[in-house]
């Protein structure tokens, strides 16, 4: 093989390798890029749902007694159901009248 085509080679090589290189830079900098518009994007997503819990905390507040009071109820319904079963046919007035 000639000297020249063997330096022609070698140059190829060179430049192949270089070009590599660049596009796994170019590759790492878009992921980089990437990954920091994600973390904006986190960012923006936490505010808001900061500013949106505190906008609403007398509201959430009010929904979680309300809540409860509800969850209260129902036990209290599961509990008389629980010891007298026939009161779901009847229902405790009409009980009440018959005793």
């Amino acid at each position: 093989m000639e000297q020249g085509a063997v330096k022609a080679i070698a140059r190829i090589d060179s430049l192949a390798s270089h070009t590599d290189k660049k596009i796994q830079n170019l590759q790492i900098e878009a992921a980089i890029k990437s990954a920091g518009e994600a973390m904006k994007s986190l960012e923006l997503l936490a505010k808001r749902g900061d500013q949106l819990v505190y906008r609403n905390q007398e509201d959430i507040s009010v929904t979680v007694r309300y809540l409860r009071e509800a969850v209260e109820n129902l036990n209290d319904v599961s509990r008389q159901v629980r010891e007298n079963p026939s009161l779901l046919i009847r229902g405790e007035e009409k009980q009440q009248r018959q005793r």
